[in-house]
């Protein structure tokens, strides 16, 4: 999905996939241009992502992984209803190497 301002500006998109024989839908990538932010395109990009994923009548859940770092990004998934269920910590090998 994308939002345009006109014909060459975009003003976000976001890229989900639905897996209905899991039940389960993901918001995978998601970006606001910055000259757009704080217009509720992102608000409306995940409001639409929400509807398309839960028009499947099998998927009744929907993720979104985002740093812990991105509070904005937190704050966003968090007004529109989605909870923190899980950590995820990751490593770099290279910083393991050193």
């Amino acid at each position: 999905m994308v939002i345009k301002g006109n014909e060459s500006d975009i003003k976000g998109y976001v890229y989900i996939e639905a897996t209905p024989e899991h039940k389960e839908g993901n918001i995978e990538y998601i970006a606001v241009s910055p000259e757009f932010r704080g217009q509720g395109v992102g608000k409306t990009l995940i409001i639409d992502a929400l509807k398309k994923l839960f028009s499947y009548p099998s998927i009744d859940e929907i993720t979104i992984c985002v740093s812990c770092k991105n509070t904005a990004a937190i704050s966003l998934y968090k007004s529109v209803g989605f909870q923190e269920k899980y950590v995820l910590d990751s490593y770099d090998i290279s910083e393991i190497n050193k």
